[in-house]
């Protein structure tokens, strides 16, 4: 019959002489596969003036937290025209708006915007009112009102047109493109 797995006969031939044939100590050598490493861990000591390691640790998961706060995060690429004439006006609502983009200090989208929302007043009330401009430029790339809270207040002068401007204007923002059209 065959001997268990792990085990060896009693008949088997030994790897290493008896010492009781030799009269000779076998020297002990401890078995590596039975041995708890963490049995005898060393003992830091920790110079003095020095951290503790528990504060060394907090102190790295505190600036691994910092690192990835100000991780940037991914920027979702930008729709094309006809995937935002697509949308419902409450999913264009809803995209979210690379507000770092449009307002760099390189970026000419400032100096199209106002162009375009000159162009949008002057049609509604049919004079080109510099206050509302303004207006409307500082609600959106310095204040970064929502959708709703810039509907809320051209709403009083544009009464009916407010919605339909607050539309065409967000989906401008999302195309970071003022010369598109869109329908």
């Amino acid at each position: 019959a065959k001997a268990a797995e792990g085990t060896v006969p009693d008949d088997a031939p030994s790897a290493e002489p008896e010492a009781a044939d030799t009269g000779t100590k076998r020297k002990f050598i401890p078995s590596e596969a039975k041995r708890d490493v963490n049995s005898r861990k060393q003992r830091l000591d920790m110079i003095e003036g020095t951290s503790s390691m528990a504060a060394i640790r907090a102190a790295n998961e505190a600036a691994d937290r910092a690192a990835e706060a100000t991780k940037p995060t991914p920027v979702a690429p930008i729709p094309s025209p006809s995937t935002v004439q697509a949308m419902t006006q409450q999913q264009i609502f809803d995209t979210p708006i690379d507000w770092n983009t449009l307002t760099a200090p390189s970026s000419e989208f400032r100096s199209q915007l106002r162009k375009w929302v000159s162009a949008k007043i002057m049609d509604y009330i049919g004079e080109e009112e510099d206050t509302m401009i303004d207006f409307v430029l500082d609600q959106i790339l310095d204040k970064r009102c929502t959708p709703a809270e810039i509907l809320e207040e051209v709403g009083v002068v544009l009464d009916d047109d407010a919605e339909t401007f607050v539309l065409e204007l967000w989906k401008r923002l999302i195309l970071q493109d003022t010369t598109v059209e869109i329908g």
